[in-house]
Order: C-alpha cells, then structure tokens, then sequence
C-alpha cells in the first residue's frame, strides 16, 4: 500500500513527462506543413491524458491536508497510476513510431524534389533546344520570302517580257 505522498509524487512525476510529451508531439506536429490524421489525433489524446493527469495532481495538492486517503482510495491511485505508466509508454512508443514515419516521409518529398528539379531542367533544355530550332526555321522563313520578294521585282518581270 502506498501513502498519499508517495501516489501525489508519482502522479507529479507523471504529470511532468506527459507535460514534455505534449510539448515534443507539438513541436513535431508543428514542423510538418500538415501532420497526417493519426498525428492529430494522437495530440487529442495525449492531450486529454495530460489534462486528467494535472486534475488528479490539482486535487491531490488540494486535498492532501484536509483529507486522509483510506486504503480503498489507495489502492485505486496505485492502479490507476500503474494504468497511466502503461499508457505514457504506448504513448512514447507512438511517438518513436510517428517520428520515424515523418523521417521517411521527409525523405520521400525531398526525393520527389529531386526528381521534380531534374525534370524542370530538362523541360528547360528542352524548350531552349526548340527556341534555338525555331529561331533557325524563323530565318530561314525570312531568307525565302527576301528570295521570294527578288523573284516578284526583278526576275519575274524580266520573264515576262
């Protein structure tokens, strides 16, 4: 059986690292344009159990001098704070997971970019090809039709007489 203290110390402690939890999660959340549906909601519940976890220290604080804990209420904390321990590992352990799908993730757009740049060069090499190639058929065009003005003038006339 544990005492009062001990359960609020625990509950504190848990209060603390659900605290940094939430702060990593956002700062992750918030480093992605748009974080996938599971990161969201993911937050939400981490979020929740951060906020049940800082009554229960709120009451616990309030509490601890005008009542005294009896041994069913005891025994309560202690599985709920067992309960809580699992959940902040499964929560850590989503984390790690979610870290490591946003790692390839990242790797995955910057290797699209990639592949997005060398396709604009050669989309650009290309149209710098065509404009060369366009220009030379744009003087040649010029060249006939001064070939065909000389004709009209000069040579034209002289056949016809």
């Amino acid at each position: 059986m544990s005492d009062p203290l001990s359960v609020s110390a625990s509950i504190l402690g848990i209060v603390g690292v659900t605290t940094q939890i939430v702060k990593l999660f956002n700062d992750y959340v918030g480093s992605i344009r748009s974080a996938p549906e599971e990161a969201q909601t993911l937050k939400t519940e981490v979020l929740s159990i951060h906020s049940v976890l800082q009554q229960v220290a709120d009451f616990l604080d309030d509490a601890s001098d005008e009542i005294s804990v009896n041994f069913a209420k005891n025994e309560l904390l202690s599985k709920t704070t067992v309960q809580l321990q699992v959940d902040q590992k499964n929560l850590l352990s989503a984390i790690e997971t979610l870290k490591q799908l946003m790692g390839s993730a990242t790797q995955d757009l910057l290797s699209k970019s990639d592949d997005i740049s060398r396709e604009l060069s050669l989309v650009s090499d290309l149209a710098e090809s065509n404009n060369e190639k366009l220009q030379k058929i744009s003087d040649a065009v010029e060249d006939v039709q001064e070939t065909l003005e000389i004709v009209k003038d000069d040579v034209f006339p002289r056949v016809m007489q």
